[in-house]
């Protein structure tokens, strides 16, 4: 008897392969890259990029800028940005800065669309409620302490090291220990701070939620070596430092570093008065009502990663408030501050999509409120871009004055590589127009504890030896004044000691050297005499 064919079982029919697919496949990722990118389209780069893009092309190409202290000193005194640098460094050779950052900052919110996808497909929420978060997690990036995650130009080694550590957060909840591990592995390689706090916040996440990964111990410890493994250049780059602080005035060092050039970053007293506390007490009954949203595990790990952040902003305010300075340059409100934002925000909109979802109506509402927000906040920044001075801001890619970037850039055709300038050390872009070494910049600022120090004193020297009593952006107006009113006598002495070039003064400088440059802003005086060394 022959066998009857049977009919072929119904299978579910694959996501198309096309334009289209791909679209409905990532729209959350497309709708927040386009928002964003189009905000990136009219911002200036970061002012942390005044050193990092110098520092990568000279790690890339050494002597690129020949005779700077600080750019010729050991890359691990120099940057834990080891990781950062091998990858992007080469780049710097064959792209200018300006390229390079924006071409950068589209690569770290692509990764951080990816990060906010990855939560959408974790916590089942869409580009309706999704855009919108982001919008307002790249306006509002820190509770207090200044702290940047991506959005406009910003490319830095910390953003992927924050993507990383959200994306480890996501594996960790979705019990992919495996791509966990190697995640927060690679946060630890591309900025170590940043990657041991989210370590300490990963592990506090599980161990708070230790009920629902109580059968998963023996598979997260067979991954520790996954950790170990792709964070090894930031243990390697982290014990190098270590090594070189052997020796040095720790606690002096630290105290000058945190007290002079980061207080917004790392000294409560120099925030707004008590706002902080406010802030950061909202956000946290916000987290908490986050983590009984359903019971689900999926918010109660959020939840419980950023009270841990929160957790290491405590240890900090406890530091400062014993008054121990010094250990306050490990940044300890620094995770806290950003992650809190931008989780928060996040998760707030997840709730609202979970309210939604049963009401179309008021979902379509709110794609349209998300759309109205983006153009709302884009728009500005459009219309003043392409105004008559926001053209040229934006072509020059960096955001300087005409006065000083003719005087860098007369600079940087007019003297030999090699010649040593002693300029106001808060001129933060010459490394990236003139392209020539300088005494000291207030941006650039060793890692290990020697240098630190020797920084600060070449700072002091800046202030004409007087004790620099300010901080922040006090002190660059208390350096300034004093750096422009160096006597002849003065500058002679310091340029036979370091072997200094020229000294860069400002319209009101009068001094006995032959004038190389001048404009109404900006006089440049040639120091150098026959036989100077270095």
């Amino acid at each position: 008897m022959t066998e009857l064919p049977q009919p072929r079982a119904a299978s579910v029919p694959d996501a198309p392969a096309g334009p289209r697919g791909l679209a409905s496949e990532h729209r959350v990722f497309l709708a927040v890259f386009s928002v964003l990118a189009f905000q990136s389209l009219f911002s200036l780069p970061a002012s942390n990029l005044n050193d990092i893009l110098p520092g990568a092309r000279q790690f890339a190409e050494p002597g690129w800028i020949k005779n700077d202290w600080y750019l010729d000193l050991p890359i691990g005194n120099r940057s834990i940005r080891l990781a950062f640098y091998s990858l992007f460094g080469p780049l710097t050779r064959v792209m200018s800065f300006q390229w390079l950052a924006f071409l950068g900052s589209i690569l770290v919110i692509a990764l951080f669309a990816c990060v906010i996808e990855s939560f959408g497909a974790l916590f089942g929420a869409g580009p309706a409620v999704l855009v919108p978060a982001a919008i307002v997690a790249s306006r509002w990036q820190s509770i207090v302490a200044g702290e940047t995650l991506f959005g406009g130009r910003l490319f830095e080694a910390k953003c992927f090291a924050y993507a990383a550590s959200f994306l480890a957060l996501f594996a960790l909840i979705r019990r992919k220990y495996a791509s966990a591990f190697l995640y927060q592995g690679i946060a630890v390689s591309f900025h170590a701070l940043v990657g041991v706090y989210g370590l300490i916040c990963l592990a506090g996440a599980a161990a708070l939620n230790a009920t629902d990964f109580r059968e998963d111990v023996r598979r997260m410890l067979r991954c520790v070596p996954l950790l170990l493994l792709t964070g090894s250049v930031g243990i390697w780059t982290s014990a190098g430092q270590l090594l070189a602080n052997r020796g040095a005035d720790s606690t002096a060092a630290s105290v000058m570093y945190v007290t002079l050039r980061v207080p917004h970053h790392a000294l409560p007293s120099a925030w707004p008065a008590r706002a902080w506390a406010w802030a950061l007490a909202g956000a946290l009954a916000l987290l908490a009502a986050a983590a009984f949203w359903k019971r689900d595990l999926k918010y109660r790990a959020v939840a419980a990663y950023l009270y841990c952040g929160a957790g290491l902003f405590a240890v900090g305010l406890a530091l400062w408030t014993m008054g121990r300075i010094a250990p306050l340059k490990y940044y300890w409100f620094r995770f806290a501050d950003g992650s809190i934002p931008f989780l928060g925000v996040l998760l707030a909109a997840a709730i609202v999509g979970d309210w939604l979802k049963e009401r179309p109506r008021a979902s379509a509402a709110a794609a349209l409120a998300a759309a109205a927000l983006g153009v709302c906040v884009a728009g500005p920044n459009a219309v003043r871009a392409l105004s008559s001075e926001g053209r040229g801001v934006i072509a020059s890619g960096w955001e300087i004055e005409p006065q000083q970037r003719d005087a860098l850039e007369w600079i940087s055709r007019n003297t030999d590589n090699g010649d040593v300038f002693l300029i106001f050390p808060g001129i933060e872009t010459f490394y990236v127009f003139a392209r020539r070494a300088v005494f000291v910049s207030f941006k650039s600022v060793p890692q290990s504890e020697g240098d630190m120090i020797e920084w600060h004193r070449r700072m002091v020297v800046c202030n004409r030896g007087r004790a620099i009593r300010g901080r922040g952006v006090e002190a660059y107006k208390e350096v300034y004044g004093n750096f422009h009113s160096f006597t002849a006598q003065e500058l002679r002495v310091l340029a036979a000691r370091y072997g200094l070039a020229y000294y860069l003064g400002n319209q009101d400088s009068k001094l006995p050297f032959p004038m190389a440059f001048s404009n109404s802003k900006y006089r440049l005086f040639a120091l150098k005499t026959p036989g100077a060394g270095r």
